[in-house]
């Protein structure tokens, strides 16, 4: 199976079917603020509850070390050797010796997702493998380098520093508009998202024929 044939009968269908879906969303609620304008605008103003992220996620943003704060560790010969091996034999099996059949539309959708997920985690599994190889190498040969890439490796990188706070400000652009004239805007909205529901349901009926 191909990528363009994974586009076409996968990628492309969800795009259609989220895009209808957000359609009849909005016909829905462009019809409610011409014909029930305050409960549309309760509702909206009920949807537009903020939750700040900083807040909820301010324990992940805590550094936990479960390594001793200590020297730098000795250079360790055995388990540099383990990784090798266990990593060679891991790439040599799944990416040599193990052939997967080839599984086609004809064989159903499920049958096609399964396949694309067993794929993908074996290609996981070597790329870990053939990581696992590089610092066991390291491990064995440059234990300096090995040491320097874990320190560089271990360094916390908060998103609460590189992220202002102004970006966590919640911004009302579109819907004092909105409130001002409900039944104008709800004309709008029934209008362009009724355009893309029929362009969608034209676009699958199209491609189930």
């Amino acid at each position: 199976m191909t990528t363009v044939v994974l586009i076409e009968r996968i990628v492309v269908p969800a795009v259609v079917l989220a895009l209808l879906v957000g359609g009849i969303a909005g016909v829905a609620v462009g019809t409610g603020l011409v014909f029930r304008s305050q409960a549309t605008l309760a509702f909206i103003a009920r949807m537009n509850r903020w939750v700040s992220t900083r807040r909820a996620l301010k324990p992940l943003e805590i550094p936990r070390s479960l390594e001793p704060a200590s020297a730098p560790s000795a250079p360790q010969p055995r388990l540099g050797a383990f990784l090798i091996l266990g990593g060679a034999l891991v790439v040599y099996v799944l990416a040599l010796r193990l052939h997967l059949p080839q599984v086609g539309f004809a064989s159903g959708m499920r049958a096609v997702l399964l396949s694309i997920a067993i794929d993908a985690t074996r290609w996981m599994l070597v790329c870990g493998a053939a990581a696992g190889m590089a610092l066991g190498l390291l491990m064995i040969f440059a234990p300096a380098r090995y040491a320097g890439l874990t320190v560089r490796l271990n360094r916390w990188y908060s998103t609460r520093k590189m992220i202002p706070p102004a970006a966590d400000v919640m911004r009302f652009a579109l819907e004092p508009q909105v409130e001002r004239h409900p039944r104008a805007a709800g004309w709008l909205i029934t209008v362009a998202s009724l355009a893309i529901t029929l362009a969608m349901a034209i676009l699958l009926l199209t491609r189930v024929q």
